[in-house]
Parts: C-alpha cells; sequence; structure tokens
C-alpha cells in the first residue's frame, strides 16, 4: 500500500487504465480518480499518454468557449436553489438535469419526452426524496412555462425564477454540467457503448465540472 492506495504492478496497469477511462475522463479528471484508488511510479504521465491516444476523445474534443454567465449569489445551504435544464435528443433518449448550486451536485434522469407532465412526474419523485427547494432556475422552454407548471411551484412554496429568452447561458450552472455530460455520452455512444444515468458516469461527469470538490455528497445530505 501507498498511504491509503493500492500499489499496482507493471503487469496489471495496462488493464487498471482502461478500467479508470471506462467514463471517458479527461487527463485532469482522470489523475484526480485514480489518486484516490491507486499509485505507481509516474502515474500521472502515464495516464496523460492513455488519454491523449484515445480515438473516442480526440473525436470529442471540445472547443473552449467563453460565454459571459450570470453571477448567482451563493447559497446558504444544500437544496435551497436548484437549476434545470434538459440534454438531448440523443439515440432517442433525453436527460432532465438538476444540479444543486450549493453542492454542485447533479441529479440526471433518463426520460423518453420532456413534456410538462413527465417533468413534473420526475421533479416530484427527486423532491420527495430530498424534500423541496427554496428556488427553482431553469430556461424559458414550453414545458417550464406552462400553467400546469408555474401552479405546481406555487402550490408548493417553490420560486420560479427563468432565464432571460436571449441570455439562456445565465442558467450556467445547468448548462455546463448539460454540456459536460452530453460529450461524455458522446465519447461513450462513439466508441460503441450504451447511453446510460449509471452513478460511475454522473459521477465522473461532476468531478470533471468542479475538479473534486470534496465530500459533495455528504453535504447535499447534510451528514
Amino acid at each position: 500500500m501507498y498511504g491509503e492506495r493500492l500499489v499496482i504492478p507493471s503487469t496489471c496497469r495496462k488493464k487498471v487504465l482502461q478500467q479508470l477511462h471506462k467514463g471517458h475522463p479527461g487527463v485532469e479528471r482522470m489523475r484526480s480518480i485514480a489518486r484516490q484508488y491507486v499509485y505507481w511510479p509516474n502515474i500521472d504521465d502515464d495516464v496523460s499518454r492513455l488519454v491523449r491516444s484515445c480515438n473516442e476523445c480526440a473525436s470529442v474534443a471540445k472547443t473552449d468557449r467563453k460565454t459571459n454567465l450570470e453571477s448567482w449569489p451563493k447559497p446558504a445551504k444544500p437544496w435551497q436553489r436548484l437549476h434545470l435544464d434538459f440534454a438531448g435528443p440523443l439515440d432517442g433518449s433525453y436527460f432532465l438535469i438538476l444540479v444543486d448550486s450549493f453542492t454542485k451536485w447533479p441529479e440526471v434522469v433518463r426520460t423518453n419526452n420532456i413534456t410538462t407532465a413527465t417533468t413534473l412526474r420526475i421533479l416530484r419523485g427527486i423532491f420527495a426524496r430530498y424534500g423541496q427547494p427554496e428556488t427553482l432556475v431553469t430556461d424559458n422552454g414550453t414545458q417550464l412555462t406552462s400553467d400546469k407548471f408555474e401552479a405546481y411551484c406555487s402550490a408548493n412554496g417553490i420560486v420560479h425564477l427563468k432565464t432571460a429568452p436571449y441570455h439562456p447561458q445565465s442558467n450556467g450552472l445547468a448548462e455546463r454540467f448539460v454540456d459536460t455530460f452530453k460529450r461524455t455520452l458522446k465519447k461513450i455512444t462513439t466508441g460503441g457503448g450504451e447511453p446510460s444515468t449509471k452513478p460511475s458516469i454522473v459521477f465522473c461527469c461532476a468531478i470533471d465540472q468542479h475538479r473534486v470538490e470534496a465530500l459533495q455528497m455528504e453535504s447535499r445530505l447534510g451528514s
């Protein structure tokens, strides 16, 4: 052992690297994951070489974008303000994405459609587990501006804030995760994999976006 990390012999390192790269994380994200569990000399260099030689990652290389995002105040506690957005359609499916602005932790649910009824059904399920938020930030999609959606928010004491139609990037927290999530799914499907919302994929996306903010899940649950 190297501290709390398992020392990997040279004969097993290639297989370990392949396992760590299953979700197609980038260099920094994969290094962060590796440092939590395994060790061998020059592991960072080996991670860099593997990621840079990955055809799926290269085909979905991201062009850096500079966007002026609206600055939201830091909430005082978990689940106080949530940002909601959708990814898709991707291979016939949509993904509802809900990001907690305090912990930056995402909830992702795969769905066949994004109507108001479906959106509310998904939100009810999530809120039944974690409670109602004080504020919900969305764009101006028709399913999110309908009378039925507004009535649900009003009846449950949720302040519904909508971003300006000409500036949807002001819902930046959810938008950034949607971008990360879509790129990760595209890498997986490009390599012949099946789109999924398995915890490992969601966790990899969260790490990529937030550079391993420690104890996100614990703080979200208030422990």
